[in-house]
């Protein structure tokens, strides 16, 4: 458990210098789109109502905010949650600017300690993320 708290205040580190010198969706980092891995299931959600859906390691909502801006009118909530501080505090500002801020709630935990309700959400995404989930 050690090594995990070094490396998670080595990403917090990072992750906190990237949020601050970068936008999300313009070019010149990862932050410009959204993993492709979520493009490529995007469409999973076609058809679907009332979808709750759970971010673990959302960052500044670079997954969240196209799911909410492609499929809100199908979505009840998208629960974002993250590690780092700043992560939520641009996740916020960015969901605001981009009008889904009625769609993305984020929250700031340890993924590891973040309670997964069962029978709660309907899809479950964490991209890029390092963490022990106790089932």
């Amino acid at each position: 458990m050690k090594q995990l708290k070094k490396i998670r205040m080595n990403e917090k580190a990072y992750h906190d210098r990237c949020y601050s010198q970068n936008k999300l969706f313009v070019e010149g980092s990862w932050l410009s789109k959204p993993a492709k891995s979520v493009i490529d299931v995007m469409s999973t959600f076609e058809g679907q109502d009332n979808l709750k859906l759970l971010d673990l390691g959302s960052g500044v909502g670079r997954n969240s905010i196209p799911i909410a801006q492609r499929y809100g009118h199908q979505i009840e909530k998208i629960i974002g949650v993250d590690l780092i501080e700043s992560a939520k505090h641009y996740a916020d500002q960015y969901a605001a600017q981009y009008a889904v801020g009625d769609k993305i709630e984020t929250i700031v935990s340890d993924m590891s300690e973040f309670v997964i309700a069962k029978d709660v959400y309907n899809y479950i995404f964490a991209v890029s993320s390092l963490g022990i989930l106790k089932v």
